[in-house]
């Protein structure tokens, strides 16, 4: 069932909690007070929580692949077994948060303090975990395929096809890119990218690269330099 992100908002002000099943791809919801809203299984796929206050919201099986949730209050907020394939969560709050067995594949997590969340099972691959704050246990679960500062489980740019590797695809520079596929209404550039500088971050996966471990060596050294000197420089 499609619903209109207006109707939603004037109903949840209303009163009414419950929006579980709704059909809301590309909706901004940017800037509001959510707190307890029941989206379970919504269709959330781009839309737009920026600075939105979601606590206690419950998101299971959601789909919000390339939502940006930047700046958004995620306080005991459930997105268990939900898809935020591509997401933007960056500096969002996240205390008590539930990702348990959420894919959170190429999902911007740098800079995050993750450790009052549940990250159970959660799918980090590719994920860009840069700076992130992490318990020790959860460190130990990171897998080899994230994004992480230092010499530590970086993979090679190639396992995930992004051009432009010294960039750590476009997460790393604070002027960098415009994410590929983030809108907000017609046009909106994920909070730290400028706009002018606008070379997209191109996260197509190369299905037929599958070897992380034996492929292209000197790629995934240059990789690595050229990520070292991004974090020296402070992008």
């Amino acid at each position: 069932m499609a619903e209109n992100a207006q109707e939603v908002i004037n109903k949840f002000a209303h009163g009414e909690r419950n929006f579980a099943g709704l059909d809301l791809k590309g909706a901004n919801f940017s800037n509001l007070n959510l707190k307890g809203i029941i989206l379970v299984g919504a269709n959330l796929e781009g839309s737009n929580f920026t600075g939105t206050d979601l606590t206690g919201a419950d998101l299971r099986k959601s789909v919000l692949t390339r939502a940006i949730l930047s700046n958004a209050v995620l306080k005991s907020a459930n997105f268990e077994s939900a898809d935020l394939s591509g997401a933007n969560l960056r500096d969002a709050f996240m205390e008590n948060t539930v990702f348990r067995k959420a894919v959170l594949m190429w999902a911007h997590l740098c800079a995050n303090d993750l450790r009052k969340a549940d990250l159970t099972d959660a799918h980090l691959d590719w994920s860009c975990l840069i700076g992130t704050q992490l318990t020790v246990d959860q460190k130990a679960a990171v897998p080899e395929k994230a994004i992480v500062a230092g010499e530590e489980k970086v993979a090679s740019s190639a396992n995930f096809g992004y051009k432009n590797s010294g960039a750590a695809a476009g997460y790393a520079t604070a002027a960098t890119t415009e994410a590929r596929g983030y809108k907000e209404e017609d046009v909106s550039i994920v909070r730290g990218y400028k706009a002018g500088e606008k070379e997209e971050a191109k996260y197509k996966h190369e299905s037929s690269i599958v070897d992380t471990h034996g492929e292209a060596p000197k790629k995934e050294e240059r990789f690595r330099t050229e990520l070292k000197k991004d974090l020296r420089k402070g992008k």
